[in-house]
């Protein structure tokens, strides 16, 4: 499915330089911090998005990571200079999480650990895969964090009820309490994990788009 010919590896984000058959590919690529979010990778997590979004060629986009860990959320050392305004905190965010910025079906496969930014990731996505390893956790309440964009990203997805037991607990959660709670729409082994992701997105990317 990945050719390294074919893709930029000098990026946080990675991202093929064709589509495969009409899936647009973005890879959370920083698994030496455990794909932690930098400001950075929000740019660079952007311009993707952005390119598969106008691209005629791209029918459904894969989100997925490369590593053991999904996405250890925000960098701990951009959040402690948000917090203390020497980074523009309006700066850190990710365009898709806005109604209407993405109309392509969205596919994320999860794996491992899934935290705060990841979370939302996932919540904006349309379809979720996630393999039998992975774990879930919203840590905000714990840095006195306000999220902003989770509960808004949840509401339309998982009963408020779950919703509030991630927020205001900080608990890890596993896979089969995501699936239980529609968090997530399968489980799958971790070996399988990036193929059933791409499948899915094929299939999803092969409809036709025109009546």
């Amino acid at each position: 499915m990945t050719n390294t010919d074919n893709i930029e590896l000098d990026s946080d984000i990675l991202v093929e330089k064709d589509v495969v058959e009409g899936v647009g590919l973005l890879t959370l690529n920083r698994p030496q911090k455990r794909n932690a979010i930098s400001p950075e990778m929000y740019r660079q997590f952007n311009d993707v998005m952005r390119d598969h979004q106008i691209n005629p060629n791209v029918n459904a986009i894969m989100i997925v990571s490369n590593g053991e860990v999904f996405c250890a959320g925000g960098d701990l050392n951009m959040i402690s200079h948000a917090k203390s305004g020497d980074i523009d905190a309006n700066e850190l965010d990710l365009d898709f999480f806005t109604p209407g910025v993405v109309t392509k079906p969205i596919i994320c496969g999860v794996n491992g650990a899934c935290v705060g930014e990841g979370v939302a990731m996932m919540l904006a996505s349309d379809l979720v895969i996630c393999d039998q390893s992975s774990r879930f956790r919203l840590p905000e309440i714990g840095f006195g964090i306000p999220p902003v964009d989770i509960p808004l990203l949840g509401a339309r997805k998982v009963n408020p009820i779950f919703m509030l037991d991630l927020l205001l607990t900080g608990e890890w959660k596993d896979a089969n309490w995501a699936e239980k709670v529609g968090l997530v729409n399968e489980i799958v082994s971790d070996e399988e994990l990036r193929g059933a992701t791409f499948r899915l997105a094929k299939k999803i990317a092969s409809a036709p788009r025109e009546i």
